[in-house]
């Protein structure tokens, strides 16, 4: 948002002035609607009701949409905030059809659910839209929407099921079911058996379908009802209940057994059923409740069929010991866990769950886990396996470099540190912890706190995912960084400031995202390049050199609101700058008439980019009135000011030499490449002193580069050696400088400088999903996925092999098909992109098929499609991932075959297509 300067302001208040004393007629406001954002998941996303009611005031629940949010979290997208918000809407999306609602618009939104029907039952999928007000600064009145989806399970009064005995209704009722969820443990540390104490609960309106319609509702209250277990001495059918002869019993509503003879069942005081895990044997387990006559005769349930509910005796060990020092280790073979004395086998890829916010724990030893979960205070991994850590609350540390770990979660203020050269998942800390990586690989980050990436270890490259983050501290050190992407982040969305603080010369962020948070980036001793920041118009989203070594270019157009440039430091943009505050005594350098400034600027050095400069040639521009000529120093120029009503434009007046100018001031060469570069007059347009010329030299030139000084304003730099073990000596800094009619250097004016880097081989600047070479058969056709900045170039290198076409793009991936020339069969070729070698295609065989398709399809869940399969003899129709598509042999007819693939997996889920083992496209559920 952009601020007012003291001198406009005062003009404002002026015309208001003379304006108020006028008759005026004012216009009304421009309304359009704007997506906006809700900052906070709902507080409460499900709900139970219960069927019943014999009006549409006795199935309903009043209020309803005080259920999900106490206070709508809606913004703006850009976190503006929003006035005025109420539920505007809602609609079904998926399942039965089992509610209606009223949105009563003139009590501010309030919202009646009511179940359509008094035996309405199943589940649906509602979304809800939320609408508020927002008036921009052009006094526009926004309309902000955005939405949220909830799940409403319609059940039968009293309708039951087999649940956990320690269930208790939550705050709000009807926002949770007691159904049995949670799976046995085999074993236990202590040696006792794991168990639950099970009961049947049944549902009924919380306010038992009063008459006042201001009590009535049907939101689920979960009551317990007796249980017992099932055995040859009772009977369900017997008249007083359960057993004739006892009189104690009358009360009993429910029988339960079990599948698993490993479960042993027995009665408790309570009225609820333990159930015990009876052998360290693992399986599925099936609890069966049948009603007593008693309940059926006396309608305390819905209806008497069989209640069952499925979990399994998994391969858990649950730790529960007052111990707070455990290891876990291989011992010949077999996987143990140790407190004090002898240790525990869990051999086979368990679980281990812990329940003890004092326990350390340290795996090691080439132990191997399925996962870790629970509570516990660290956990240390040395020489292990564990495929998933899910921790409730726990520090997490990986510390050497055999060990093998997938995604990583914890919760609370908990940390992860990642010490060792490993591949690890994806880390999530839900709280304030601090993510550290200091070697390996690691997939998307996200915490509520603070991550920080070291490339501590000397030509190590420590790579991330995507960061999700309030602060974000990246240092390449003695190494090198690759990071995916940044996004800043705040927990509960809160309007908070964030920072991204990079430093060294060997880091690398693809894309970095404000996602309008006031995000800080600052760069401190950083060399190298950024991409332009996204969504970086709020107010305090800023750009900033810390010290006088940073040198910083940025790739993509920059819409910022501050830039702020240390003395000495300098920042490079490629493209277009349009910012509100730009200030600093260090040096930008931009294009001619590549900048606008919104509200001030002050003091930055402005150096013109372009080749050729000339008197009238545009600068930049400014929002009127927001600068003046002498705000910034333009280094071999001045300017003049063209005032106009919104714009001011700024152009060149005088033009001075002032020193020199490279063509490039970075470029990267290839071993065995040579690249010429040039210097000449700047400011552009002026001319060198009369009797001076231009020298070049090399700075820290290790001899790594050979350099050519050409006599005419030009040197050709070439690669002759490139040094493996340090990554420092393939740098160096190629230097123009003016000597004057003696050969003597001249101080008095600017020195031009390139900073030079060797590659071995040349540098990819995209993304493949296919990176090994491959065989298709004459006439076949195979799809890659390149993700890239710009339109990537992909060749054949043999002609009359393969055919390539461009088929499609979706921001920055490009869909690129390859097509083996029918008459190819034995010859291969290479495949380059940009210039770079990606793989090899051979062509063998001989055609085998032909599909009608061959681009990628979306099918939407539940539809179909279908596939024309041209071959010889009765082709093999493979999908690549199970639980995606369904497919079918419809019928043929000659050599055609045709397929019908159903889309049944979730949305966005893929599977590609395959025909005798070659695959056709990929399919998507839409």
């Amino acid at each position: 948002m952009k601020k007012f300067r003291g001198k406009a302001l005062a003009t404002l208040l002026s015309l208001a002035l003379v304006a108020s004393s006028l008759p005026v007629t004012l216009a009304s406001a421009s309304t359009r609607n704007s997506q906006g954002r809700l900052t906070t998941d709902p507080e409460n996303d499900e709900f139970w009701l219960v069927n019943g009611g014999t009006s549409t005031d006795l199935r309903s629940v009043h209020d309803f949409d005080g259920y999900v949010y106490g206070t709508i979290p809606l913004v703006t997208k850009d976190r503006e905030a929003v006035d005025d918000i109420e539920l505007s809407s809602i609609s079904h999306v998926s399942g039965d059809r089992v509610c209606k609602w009223d949105i009563d618009d003139d009590n501010d939104g309030d919202t009646t659910l009511s179940l359509r029907k008094s035996d309405s039952e199943g589940t649906e999928v509602l979304a809800i839209l939320y609408k508020g007000t927002y008036t921009d600064d052009d006094d526009n009145d926004i309309t902000v929407k955005a939405s949220t989806k909830v799940t409403i399970h319609a059940v039968d009064k009293y309708a039951t099921v087999i649940g956990d005995a320690s269930f208790s209704d939550p705050d709000v009722a009807g926002t949770e079911s007691p159904e049995l969820d949670d799976d046995f443990a085999v074993q236990t540390m202590d040696g006792t058996a794991d168990s639950k104490e099970l009961t049947v609960f049944r549902a009924e309106p919380t306010n038992n379908g009063s008459a006042d319609e201001s009590k009535t509702n049907v939101l689920a209250k979960w009551t317990k009802m007796t249980t017992v277990e099932k055995d040859s001495e009772n009977d369900p059918d017997a008249d007083n209940g359960i057993n004739e002869d006892s009189d104690d019993t009358n009360d009993v509503y429910y029988t339960i057994k079990t599948s698993n003879d490993n479960i042993e069942l027995a009665n408790t005081t309570t009225g609820a059923v333990t159930a015990t895990v009876a052998d360290d044997k693992t399986g599925n387990v099936t609890f069966t409740a049948e009603a007593t006559k008693k309940a059926v005769e006396d309608e305390n349930v819905a209806d008497d069929d069989d209640i069952k509910v499925k979990v399994k005796i998994a391969k858990k060990i649950l730790v529960n010991t007052t111990d707070t020092s455990f290891t876990i280790y291989d011992d010949d073979g077999d996987t143990m866990i140790k407190a004090n004395g002898d240790g525990k086998e869990i051999d086979g890829g368990y679980e281990v769950n812990f329940n003890n916010d004092d326990a350390t724990v340290t795996v090691g030893d080439d132990a191997n886990l399925d996962s870790v979960t629970g509570t516990l205070k660290t956990l240390d991994i040395n020489e292990a396996k564990i495929d998933t850590i899910d921790l409730d609350a726990g520090a997490v540390a990986v510390e050497d470099d055999d060990a093998k770990v997938g995604n990583i979660s914890t919760d609370g203020a908990s940390n992860v540190t990642i010490s060792a050269n490993v591949t690890v998942g994806d880390i999530d800390v839900d709280g304030a912890g601090t993510v550290k990586v200091e070697s390996g690989s690691v997939g998307a980050i996200s915490t509520d706190d603070k991550v920080e990436i070291t490339g501590n270890e000397d030509e190590t490259t420590v790579s991330t995912g995507v960061i999700t983050a309030k602060t974000v501290d990246i240092d390449s050190d003695d190494g090198k960084v690759s990071v995916d992407g940044i996004v800043s982040a705040v927990k509960d969305g809160a309007n908070e400031d964030t920072t991204i603080a990079l430093t060294g010369d060997d880091v690398s962020v693809k894309s970095i995202d404000f996602d309008y948070y006031a995000t800080d980036v600052q760069f401190n001793d950083f060399q190298g390049e950024i991409s332009a920041p996204k969504n970086a118009t709020t107010e305090g989203a800023m750009l900033e050199t810390m010290d006088s070594d940073s040198d910083v270019t940025v790739i993509g157009n920059v819409d910022v609101d501050s830039i702020s440039i240390e003395d000495e430091s300098t920042v490079k943009f490629a493209d277009k700058v349009s910012v509100n505050n730009l200030d600093g005594s260090g040096t930008m350098y931009i294009g001619a008439d590549k900048l606008y400034v919104g509200d001030d600027a002050s003091g930055v050095i402005v150096k013109i980019t372009d080749s050729n400069l000339k008197a009238d040639d545009t600068i930049f521009t400014a929002d009127s009135d927001a600068v003046d000529e002498d705000d910034l120093d333009f280094y071999g120029f001045t300017v003049k000011k063209d005032e106009g009503k919104n714009t001011d434009t700024f152009k060149v007046d005088q033009l001075s030499f002032a020193g020199l100018m490279m063509n490039k001031t970075a470029s990267k060469v290839v071993l065995g490449d040579s690249e010429t570069f040039t210097a000449s007059a700047y400011a552009p347009g002026t001319s060198l002193p009369e009797g001076y010329s231009v020298e070049f030299d090399m700075e820290d030139n290790s001899g790594v580069f050979e350099v050519t000084d050409n006599g005419n304003g030009t040197a050709t730099v070439k690669v002759v050696d490139y040094d493996e073990t340090f990554s420092d000596e393939n740098k160096a800094t190629l230097e123009a400088y003016l000597v004057d009619e003696d050969g003597d250097e001249d101080d008095d004016y600017e020195v031009a400088e390139c900073d030079v880097t060797a590659l071995k081989v040349p540098e990819r600047t995209f993304v493949s999903d296919t990176n090994n070479d491959f065989s298709i058969a004459p006439g076949a056709s195979y799809q890659f996925k390149i993700t890239a900045s710009a339109a990537p170039a992909m060749v054949a290198g043999t002609a009359g092999v393969l055919n390539v076409t461009n088929v499609g793009k979706s921001g920055n991936d490009y869909f690129i098909k390859v097509t083996a020339a029918a008459n190819a069969a034995g010859k291969e070729t290479g495949l380059y992109v940009n210039g770079t070698k990606l793989l090899v295609v051979k062509v063998a065989g001989t055609p085998s098929f032909v599909s009608d398709t061959t681009a990628a399809v979306k099918v939407a869940k539940g539809a179909s499609y279908q596939y024309k399969i041209t071959a010889a003899t009765a082709p093999s129709f493979t999908l690549g991932t199970a639980g995606v598509f369904n497919y079918t042999l419809v019928s043929h007819n000659g050599n055609n075959y045709f397929y019908k693939v159903t889309a049944v997996g979730a949305a966005g889920a893929q599977t590609g297509v395959y025909v005798n083992g070659q695959k056709v496209n990929v399919a998507t559920v839409a």
